[in-house]
């Protein structure tokens, strides 16, 4: 068989499971503390995933909307959270993605294997090469 027909073989394969397998997690999902919404969405070959409403998004110190204040950076300490990208993952295997999440809370990212579930998105990251390991399983939001 000719070299370029196996790759467009190849291609064609790949275009038709990566959109299918990202397709499931492409929503708007709300987190497990139901504190904000992420939408999630493909960014190249990638999922991306933005906050996009907040149940507090005013600081309550301020009045004014939440910053990501504990940023290790300082120069990203003034941008809004709301509209922040925190999530980004590559597919891996067996419709899972691997990637890393933003938390605003504690200004750190972290590890993460992405994977949907029924009508939930369950995220697993792990801190310490694994001895500590947390899933947080996002809803999806309807509408």
């Amino acid at each position: 068989m000719n070299i370029r027909v196996i790759g467009a073989i190849i291609a064609l394969a790949a275009l038709a499971f990566g959109p299918a397998e990202a397709a499931g997690a492409n929503a708007v999902w709300l987190s497990n503390d139901g504190k904000a919404r992420i939408k999630v969405e493909p960014c190249g070959a990638n999922l991306c995933g933005t906050i996009v409403w907040l149940a507090d998004p005013l600081d309550p110190t301020t009045g004014k909307p939440k910053l990501d204040k504990n940023n290790p950076d300082s120069s990203l300490r003034s941008r809004p959270v709301l509209g922040l990208q925190m999530l980004e993952a590559k597919p891996d295997h067996d419709g899972q993605w691997q990637g890393t999440i933003y938390n605003g809370k504690n200004g750190k990212t972290y590890a993460v294997t992405i994977h949907v579930e029924d009508a939930a998105l369950k995220i697993e990251g792990c801190a310490m090469g694994g001895v500590f390991c947390r899933t947080q399983t996002w809803t999806r939001v309807s509408g």
